[in-house]
């Protein structure tokens, strides 16, 4: 997976180079942490964390199917 997109009141997308194997969902959680926290006002903490979850867990499958 390569592409990112998460709506919280605004439209945002994140691009990212993902390392191949277990790595992978660690560096997309992280990406996706740190541009949800760009603009906290829009994004409730709770909508938030439950992303950063439903992104590692997409990019996990990704890696072991």
């Amino acid at each position: 997976m390569d592409t990112v997109v998460a709506s919280c009141g605004c439209p945002a997308t994140l691009h990212l180079q993902l390392p191949p194997g277990a790595h992978a969902a660690r560096h997309a959680r992280q990406a996706m942490a740190r541009m949800l926290t760009l603009e906290p006002a829009r994004c409730p903490r709770a909508a938030a964390e439950d992303l950063v979850l439903i992104v590692s867990e997409l990019v996990t499958n990704a890696v072991v199917h």
